[in-house]
């Protein structure tokens, strides 16, 4: 009889861990240009000319893991993704409870650029941050475009804007499955330059109506693959 309790005991332990251990999924980021994966200060072919980035940076942030069925709190955290440092193309998030959809905000959000702590991923010393009026810079993208004549065009997509009617950030809601541990997130930016070269929207360093547009191209090119 003992015996048989100190069974059960175990079992109920095993089964208790197993329900509340902390569930991890592991994300990882990647800039792409046609489904390629870009590396900066390399050249890619775009129609008869090609491309070289120099600089891709991101916010990334309230990345959460949630039950649609029940009610949540909202998390507040912050990445900057960088391409040229691999360590910050790569994040894990956890929850103790079950469930089926993963929430990632793309941008800096209104709540945070007003009450931001300019610390780590937020210092200003990214260089990601104009003024308390006009809030981080959400993406950033730099690029050289080398023409086929031997001319060159330079792209500086400082992309930025907290508040109507110049808000860039959104947030994107992913249908995901207990279990799924890896989860791939793919930018693809090939509208982007296509749209910037052939409107000569070369330059933006300020929240204006051309960011907005490029963010809301940006949105439908964010894909998942689980």
């Amino acid at each position: 009889m003992v015996r048989l309790r100190l069974i059960v005991v175990v079992i109920f332990i095993f089964v208790s861990n197993l329900l509340f251990a902390q569930q991890k999924v592991n994300l990882s980021f990647d800039f792409r240009l046609n489904d390629v994966s870009i590396a900066l200060k390399k050249k890619y072919g775009w129609m008869q000319d090609s491309i070289e980035f120099t600089t891709l940076k991101m916010y990334v942030s309230n990345i959460q893991l949630n039950d649609t069925t029940k009610k949540h709190k909202d998390i507040e955290n912050y990445i900057l993704l960088n391409v040229e440092d691999v360590a910050t193309m790569q994040y894990t998030c956890e929850s103790k409870n079950r469930f089926n959809q993963l929430n990632i905000t793309f941008g800096i959000d209104s709540t945070l650029n007003s009450r931001a702590k300019f610390i780590d991923a937020l210092d200003p010393l990214n260089n990601m941050y104009w003024t308390w009026q006009s809030g981080f810079i959400n993406y950033k993208i730099e690029a050289t475009v080398y023409k086929e004549n031997e001319n060159l065009e330079n792209i500086v997509l400082h992309l930025g804007g907290y508040a109507k009617p110049f808000k860039t950030y959104f947030t994107k809601k992913y249908a995901l499955n207990n279990g799924k541990n890896n989860v791939q997130v793919s930018i693809e930016l090939s509208k982007i330059v296509e749209f910037v070269l052939q409107n000569n929207v070369l330059k933006i360093m300020s929240p204006n109506a051309s960011a907005v547009y490029i963010s809301t191209l940006l949105q439908h090119e964010i894909k998942i693959s689980k």
